[in-house]
């Protein structure tokens, strides 16, 4: 889950100040696992996990005028992030010593980048307003949602009843995940509303660019295309 907190302050009647708490969580696990193949001696697994809080701040304002406004938020990046040690063992024949296992896995669940908005409001007459909105988004710093196993090795194989020993030679890889090449984008809205005498007219467009500098060519997929969105509504008034 997330949790967001918010307070405003207006320092006058025009100007409006807002600063907010997003907050989510980050998980760290640890698992020891331990197979038997001899079914007088049962397998073992134990799973701990615990989850700490994460507070990610963000800011607001906006500035008020008869015809027109100005306002702006800044959020900072904020991700949740699962941390997990792994020992592992097998034995497979009889009560020769097992290979063990061990690996720090890194994964992420979502990721939202750092953002800052500005926004402008005009009203051109009584019936007609514009808007126009730019945003800046830092995907540099992007962290893939995926799971990295970092340092896997073998170590020395031990049971329940103190004998040891290993397999040797064996040279495991780490994981091998897409790495592409991201760029920091801009984001322009504009939004227009025209009133009449049964409601309102309004009519946007944004254009996002794609996050990424090139098209990917190794394993796996990321679909991320550069996107023009065109809006069309109405409000009515009863």
């Amino acid at each position: 889950p997330e949790i967001y907190f918010g307070a405003g302050l207006n320092p006058y009647s025009k100007l409006h100040l807002g600063i907010g708490l997003q907050i989510t969580f980050t998980v760290t696990s640890e698992a020891h696992v331990f197979l038997q193949t001899d079914e007088e001696k049962p397998s073992t697994m134990r799973f701990i996990a615990s989850q700490k809080l994460k507070a990610i701040p963000y800011f607001g304002f906006l500035l008020q005028n008869d015809s027109w406004s100005i306002g702006g938020t800044l959020r900072f990046p904020a991700s949740s992030s699962n941390d997990m040690t792994l020992y592992s063992g097998a034995r497979a024949f009889g009560d020769f010593a097992a290979l063990d296992f061990n690996f720090n896995a890194q994964s992420i669940l979502y990721y939202d980048p750092l953002t800052i908005e500005t926004g402008v409001y005009y009203q051109w007459s009584q019936q007609v307003k514009s808007y126009l909105q730019l945003d800046f988004q830092q995907w540099n710093n992007y962290q893939p949602p995926s799971l990295s196993i970092q340092n896997p090795s073998t170590g020395q194989c031990e049971d329940e009843s103190g004998s040891t020993g290993c397999s040797q030679g064996v040279d495991i890889s780490a994981s091998l995940n897409p790495d592409f090449d991201l760029k920091n984008i801009f984001i322009p809205r504009l939004g227009h509303e025209i009133g009449y005498s049964w409601g309102k007219l309004r009519f946007g467009y944004s254009y996002k660019p794609s996050i990424l500098n090139s098209l990917p060519t190794e394993a796996g997929n990321f679909l991320d295309p550069a996107k023009h969105v065109f809006s069309l509504g109405t409000g009515l008034t009863f």
